[in-house]
């Protein structure tokens, strides 16, 4: 799931905001989270502008993680905007796999 996660962080990342994406995952540094996911998250939180990640409950015990992105903390009304920026998400994929397709299938011809 290496390729298909950076691949996703770096579609996210280009269509919102790149230079945050990468701020956020440098100052990411966390033995918890490898770096596809890392990716992804910091993708999501420059595009969102919320903190995302964060320390986890499992049951009654607390692990500890590092907090992704600016202070602000998501909110129910941001649902909307992460299914709009989904939306985005499938179409930007769909056209670069089709302009992909449409130049290979050129290139043969």
């Amino acid at each position: 799931s290496f390729i298909p996660l950076m691949l996703c962080g770096a579609l996210l990342a280009m269509l919102r905001n790149w230079r945050q994406s990468i701020h956020y995952l440098r100052l990411s540094q966390d033995g918890n989270l490898g770096l596809p996911q890392r990716w992804v998250l910091s993708a999501c939180s420059a595009a969102l502008a919320r903190n995302l990640a964060g320390p986890l409950y499992y049951g009654n015990e607390k692990q500890r993680r590092v907090r992704i992105g600016p202070v602000t903390e998501p909110q129910s009304s941001d649902i909307r905007l992460w299914l709009n920026l989904c939306r985005q998400l499938q179409v930007a994929s769909f056209l670069l796999i089709a302009s992909f397709w449409l130049l290979r299938l050129v290139s043969t011809w």
